[in-house]
């Protein structure tokens, strides 16, 4: 079920006006990875990442569209859409509390950012198996 179920997508900007946006493009997190449209991108990184690390998105407006909940809507908008940041999160799966979530600003921060994300679940793996001996 979708986070938000408002009927105004894509979204419209008052400001900033979108055809003037200087930051990250929808379209950019493509030739990083080498897979488009930016839904089907951000889609395999979800599904064969490996370390269960996800991407989504964040727009200027302040919506947060989360993958693979909102897929659906991100297919909506254009691949010149802008992105306000890129977030990097994911759990650990093992029951416990222990989370991630990182933003970068820029689509070629990103392949760094899920580094990190798999480093601090390496991290988290290896003192929770410390604790249990």
């Amino acid at each position: 079920m979708s986070r938000d179920t408002r009927p105004d997508y894509p979204p419209e900007y008052d400001e900033p006006d979108a055809s003037e946006w200087e930051g990250s493009r929808l379209r950019d997190i493509c030739p990083v990875y080498g897979i488009g449209p930016a839904a089907d991108c951000l889609r395999a990184i979800d599904k064969y990442g490996g370390d269960g690390g996800t991407v989504s998105v964040s727009l200027p407006n302040g919506d947060r569209l989360i993958v693979p909940d909102d897929l659906s809507k991100i297919r909506a908008l254009t691949d010149d859409e802008p992105v306000k940041a890129w977030i990097i999160h994911g759990i650990a799966w093992d029951g416990s509390d222990w989370e991630f979530n990182e933003e970068v600003a820029a689509a070629n921060h990103v392949p760094a950012a899920l580094k990190r994300f798999a480093d601090a679940l390496d991290e988290w793996r290896a003192e929770s198996d410390n604790r249990e001996q």
